[in-house]
């Protein structure tokens, strides 16, 4: 075990330092982890550039990283399900266990959720990190279970945005055979997607305004897709062009844009009865067609990160039936811990740009110790 630990400290908008801090020390209900991998998300970013997300505002340095993955290097004396080598991935959010939503099963509505590199709390990129035991999650590695046999740590980190979309498309209800509209193709997008097939669907139609997103999105696995810049006309008259794609009203809609646009056009493409799940959260408060809603008694539902959803992802990767391989970048997309300003750079670029490589769907950090990998 190596005696520095080195992380990626925002100190304020535009600060993101890379410096040692001291290894942690697992307290009874935890565990030690040496990390891994670390996907770079959207708040990351956010957070980056601009200090704060909503009334969330780096205060004192924080630790960026949330969707991770690493080995178990040391157990408090309570653990018993975890121990030191296992292969492991890290769900960020550890709730209060006492409150009402605690207590009924929503832990992810939680008003005192403790969320890695969500102010105050610290993330994950960095060489070692401590984290409730009870949030995280042995790998499985068997030849009845090949899921995770290539790129483990990579789709280890992947099972947090994977557990998004296990999350939307439960609320969304998704079963064999149905017919899912799903809006804006960026790798939620993609990965609600991937999730909606593992679960059954039949046909998966796609939309965004980026043609190379969507490029990516039918090589993935979508049956269509469809670029709304280049379609005129009102929300309406755009879900007209999109139903008769797939020959009929969609059975549910999950919503990864946020944009206002973009969610009247779901309404007013699915069935009556039918879900509609807002993943994206770009417009705080655009107008929705009520009337469409209160006509064909839609249920119209947010989602707020997951819960309960790390075994199923797990086991969906494991048993072969979601496939993340598209989701792990190609090596320009890949940057160890010291190369963290480059990767916010290749996986966030200014409007404007010009990158030597396409963009990758997904930008990693490997978090390994020297000679450690």
């Amino acid at each position: 075990m190596s005696t520095k630990n080195m992380a990626a400290v925002l100190y304020s908008a535009n600060d993101l330092r890379y410096e040692e801090i001291p290894i942690p020390q697992p307290k009874e209900n935890q565990v030690q982890i040496a990390i891994k991998t670390v996907g770079i998300c959207g708040s990351d970013d956010h957070y980056y550039k601009h200090g704060r997300i909503w009334d969330f505002i780096v205060k004192d340095p924080m630790i960026l990283g949330h969707e991770s993955s690493g080995v178990i290097t040391a157990v408090g004396k309570n653990v018993s399900h975890l121990q030191v080598g296992d292969p492991v991935a890290i769900e960020p959010g550890v709730p209060c266990t006492n409150c009402d939503k605690c207590k009924s099963g929503l832990y992810n509505l939680c008003p005192l959720v403790q969320f890695c590199a969500t102010p105050p709390v610290n993330g994950t990129l960095c060489n070692y990190y401590c984290h409730d035991a009870a949030y995280v999650f042995k790998i499985p590695v068997s030849e009845d279970k090949p899921g995770f046999k290539d790129h483990l740590f990579e789709k280890a980190a992947l099972l947090e945005p994977t557990s998004v979309a296990v999350h939307a498309c439960g609320q969304a209800q998704v079963s064999e055979g149905d017919k899912i509209l799903i809006l804006g193709a960026g790798s939620i997008g993609v990965l609600n997607m991937l999730t909606a097939k593992a679960y059954g669907a039949k046909t998966v139609l796609m939309t965004d305004v980026s043609q190379s997103q969507l490029d990516f999105a039918s090589k993935a696995g979508a049956d269509f897709v469809v670029n709304v810049r280049e379609l005129k006309g009102t929300p309406a008259e755009i879900a007209k062009h999109l139903i008769e794609k797939v020959g009929g009203l969609f059975d549910a809609c999950i919503e990864c844009s946020g944009f206002e646009q973009s969610i009247q056009t779901g309404i007013h493409s699915v069935k009556p009865n039918g879900n509609v799940v807002l993943v994206g959260m770009a417009d705080p408060e655009p107008k929705i067609p009520v009337s469409v809603i209160c006509v064909r008694e839609l249920k119209v539902k947010g989602i707020f990160r997951y819960r309960h959803t790390y075994p199923k992802a797990i086991d969906l990767v494991a048993s072969g039936k979601l496939n993340l391989e598209c989701m792990i970048p190609p090596e320009h997309g890949k940057f160890t811990l010291d190369k963290v300003h480059e990767a916010f750079a290749v996986g966030f670029p200014a409007p404007g740009t010009t990158l030597p490589h396409p963009k990758p769907i997904k930008v990693m950090i490997d978090c390994s110790i020297k000679g450690e990998k």
